[in-house]
C-alpha cells in the first residue's frame, strides 16, 4: 500500500504506512515481513525526491543504505534463508547512487548468484516433482501402455532415482 501511495505522489503517506507495517512486523516478530517492510521504505527514501539526504559519498547519511543494510543483516542473520536478489539490486542501486562502485558491483554479483541459486531450486524442485509423478504411476500397464513408455526417456530416471539428467532436462524446459 505504501508504494502505491508513493506512485500517486504521496510521499508523506507512503512512508508514515511503511513505518507504520514496520511497526507491526517487528511487534509481530515476523523477521520475513520485516525485510521487505525495510526494503520498502529504502526504495521510498531512495526514489522521492528531497528523501535521500545524502551527499554523494556519504554512506552513512543514506537513509535508503541503511535500511537496506539492516535489511541485509535480518536476513544475514536466518539460517538456511537465501537473500532475494531484489534486496541485493536495490544495494547495488544505492551504493551506485552514493558513488561507492565496488559494492554496487558486488551487489550486483550477490543478486545474480541470488538468482541462479533459486532457478536451481526451482529446477530441483520441479525435476522431484516429476520424479514422484513417476514414481506413483501404477506398477503394472498394458502392452500398449508399456511400449509407449519405452519411448520415453523418464522411466530410466524413476528406476536409478539419478536427479541430474533429469533436472538438466528441465533446466532446458
Amino acid at each position: 500500500l505504501a508504494q502505491a501511495l508513493a506512485l500517486q505522489g504521496q510521499q508523506a503517506a507512503a512512508l508514515e504506512m511503511a513505518q507504520q507495517a514496520l511497526q507491526l512486523a517487528q511487534s509481530r516478530d515476523n523477521v520475513f515481513q520485516e525485510i521487505e517492510v525495510l526494503r520498502i521504505l529504502a526504495e521510498l527514501h531512495a526514489n522521492a525526491p528531497g528523501m535521500a539526504s545524502a551527499a554523494p559519498g556519504t554512506a552513512s547519511e543514506s537513509p535508503a543504505l541503511r535500511f537496506l543494510q539492516q535489511a541485509l543483516k535480518l536476513a544475514s542473520d536466518i539460517e538456511g534463508y537465501t537473500i532475494s536478489e531484489k534486496l541485493y539490486q536495490a544495494l547495488g542501486r544505492e551504493y551506485a547512487r552514493l558513488d561507492d562502485y565496488e559494492q554496487a558491483y558486488w551487489m550486483t554479483l550477490q543478486a545474480e548468484a541470488a538468482r541462479d541459486k533459486l532457478h536451481d531450486q526451482q529446477v530441483f524442485s520441479r525435476a522431484n516433482a516429476m520424479l514422484l509423478a513417476l514414481s506413483s504411476m501404477p506398477a503394472t500397464r498394458s502392452n500398449a501402455g508399456a511400449a509407449e513408455s519405452a519411448k520415453s526417456p523418464l522411466p530410466q530416471y524413476a528406476s536409478t532415482r539419478n536427479l541430474a539428467p533429469l533436472a538438466a532436462a528441465c533446466a532446458r524446459t
